[in-house]
């Protein structure tokens, strides 16, 4: 089994050993879907997905919790549980590899410094769940996934960002998929977007110039920045839009591990 990050224009495929996190979108762009397989190698079956029609204005989800309760707002999204993987990810390109690691030691900020800790603290893949809700992210040397269903309200988020750690925060530099609903979508942060099988650019060669006056989450140059507030050993807080923080801890509970790109490290 290869594991890795895989694209076409219309599908993105992120998978490991356990998981396949697959984002995609017709060839007009007016439906987007998210799935979620979980199992090992071949034998992944559906745990969650969603679609959004954006000409019928409609959502749909449907997903299967461990403790085996399913949720669903769609008779024919909610039989799709269980069925078994069948993307074929020889027929897309690959662009990132990952490599899978035992469980390590999280470094400490006084050992590594915000930058290096705001980045293997995240890598990995990941997964919580309570009564009517999930959330799960894949967080490669590259690329952020994440995917979330809360039942009440239809809050549903997918996203596949290009976000960038720094020393004074982490840089926002390209979101190319968003799916994000909620209650009757007329919130202006209710966007679909759909822009894949583009190769993956994430240098930012001036992030020490970046400065953040208000303290809060801006736009600058180099994209939008998510500045630090303040942080301890085994914390690290960044101050984000809207008044919200964004936490990041050490010992962040993790289903894979991966290994540290060192040269996308720099």
């Amino acid at each position: 089994m290869e594991y890795g990050v895989f694209t076409s224009r219309n599908l993105e495929i992120a998978q490991t050993r356990c998981w396949a996190l697959c984002f995609y979108c017709n060839q007009d762009k007016s439906v987007l879907g998210a799935r979620l397989y979980h199992g090992t190698d071949e034998n992944k079956t559906l745990a969650a997905v969603c679609e959004r029609d954006l000409a019928e204005r409609s959502v749909y989800y449907a997903f299967e919790l461990p403790d085996g309760q399913k949720y669903s707002n769609q008779n024919s999204i909610n039989c799709l549980l269980g069925e078994p993987m069948t993307y074929k990810i020889s027929s897309l390109r690959k662009i990132e590899n990952i490599v899978l690691a035992e469980p390590y030691k999280m470094p400490s900020v006084s050992e590594k410094g915000v930058a290096a800790c705001l980045k293997m603290w995240r890598m990995g893949t990941s997964y919580s769940y309570w009564k009517n809700g999930f959330q799960f992210q894949i967080v490669t040397n590259k690329i952020e996934y994440v995917f979330f269903i809360k039942e009440e309200n239809c809050d549903i988020y997918c996203g596949a960002s290009l976000n960038i750690p720094f020393d004074g925060g982490m840089i926002g530099s390209e979101q190319y998929f968003r799916f994000r609903s909620f209650g009757d979508n007329t919130q202006p942060f209710c966007r679909f977007e759909c822009n894949l099988g583009h190769d993956i650019i994430t240098a930012v060669s001036d992030a020490g110039n970046i400065v953040c006056e208000s303290g809060a989450c801006s736009i600058t140059p180099q994209g939008l920045v998510w500045p630090l507030k303040r942080y301890s050993d085994n914390e690290i807080v960044l101050a984000g839009c809207g008044g919200d923080e964004y936490q990041y801890t050490r010992d962040k509970n993790k289903s894979e591990y991966f290994m540290l790109d060192t040269v996308s490290a720099h």
